[in-house]
């Protein structure tokens, strides 16, 4: 499972390094790409033009190396499925653009839906590839938490526990009386109130019969 996961994630990554590639050597057709959706206001076509690839090739290249692998699935996948809403709105309205995935001609025409249908298998791809990533966190802190505790001599873990006031209850001895609770001598309860388990002392007892 583990050499599969790793492979979805090193074809995730390398998808998104071939995309962002080539729209880094052309940013004004892709940036005509960008404004052929009709859905970006004019004054942002260009900075996304500029911005958007090196996102892609960054995270791409992240998850490649499998370095901050949580970060780059979770930003690719949200550009994925912002681009695939892209897709099906202007499928919804009849338009017939380019994609610009992979081909930075602005005036390359192609099947919307099929374009749709891939990316949605490969938001899949990057949702398990985010899951796992994850999945591996969660892991290994588990694993480390419980190396600690064995690794954590138990006088240690004792002394700490009584910080924490995880202490058992001591016995405490008050007017002849045994106190069992979590109370200390200075806290006990004076009298006979709150007694858990009162036990006579052997003293207590000879001066009763003598009474």
């Amino acid at each position: 499972m583990n050499w599969l996961t790793a492979l979805l994630r090193i074809g995730f990554g390398l998808v998104f390094i071939a995309a962002g590639v080539g729209k880094i050597a052309h940013p004004a057709a892709f940036a005509q790409i960008i404004y052929n959706y009709q859905m970006v206001p004019d004054l942002l076509v260009n900075p996304m033009a500029m911005i958007l690839p090196w996102v892609e090739v960054v995270c791409g290249m992240a998850l490649v190396t499998n370095c901050l692998v949580r970060g780059a699935a979770f930003i690719l996948s949200v550009l994925l499925l912002i681009f695939l809403g892209a897709l099906w709105f202007n499928i919804s309205r009849g338009l017939d653009v380019g994609c610009g995935c992979f081909s930075v001609d602005p005036q390359a025409k192609g099947n919307l839906l099929h374009y749709a249908v891939r990316d949605t298998i490969l938001f899949a791809v990057g949702l398990v590839v985010l899951w796992r990533a994850f999945a591996d966190v969660a892991s290994r802190q588990a694993s480390a938490r419980l190396w600690h505790e064995l690794a954590t001599p138990r006088t240690l873990r004792k002394k700490a526990g009584d910080l924490r006031g995880d202490a058992p209850a001591r016995p405490v001895i008050e007017d002849g009386t045994l106190l069992v609770g979590p109370a200390t001598q200075a806290e006990a309860p004076s009298g006979n109130e709150g007694l858990v388990s009162p036990v006579p002392l052997p003293g207590e007892k000879q001066d009763n019969d003598q009474n």
